[in-house]
């Protein structure tokens, strides 16, 4: 779920916040506008931050989990090395 806004400071440019929820029955029932027709959606993997598809076109933030995970694999691997 995403809501955008114009920038206080940048006539140009749009803030917006995303809200990423597992769409499953419990959701439906306390969120019953999810079925109105007149919404737009789209079916994604997971939070942007999280997501490992790295050339998704629907991509709007860095997938800095997975990054910051690889890193310190990375860091892990080196120290075994050195040992």
């Amino acid at each position: 779920m995403s809501v955008a806004y114009p920038h206080r400071t940048t006539e140009q440019e749009n803030m917006s916040v995303s809200m990423c929820f597992v769409v499953n029955d419990a959701l439906r029932s306390k969120m019953q506008f999810l079925s109105d027709p007149a919404l737009s959606h789209r079916i994604v993997n997971e939070a942007c931050e999280r997501c490992g598809i790295f050339d998704c076109k629907e991509r709007v933030s860095a997938p800095i989990v997975l990054q910051k995970r690889r890193q310190q694999e990375a860091t892990k691997i080196a120290m075994r090395q050195l040992l």
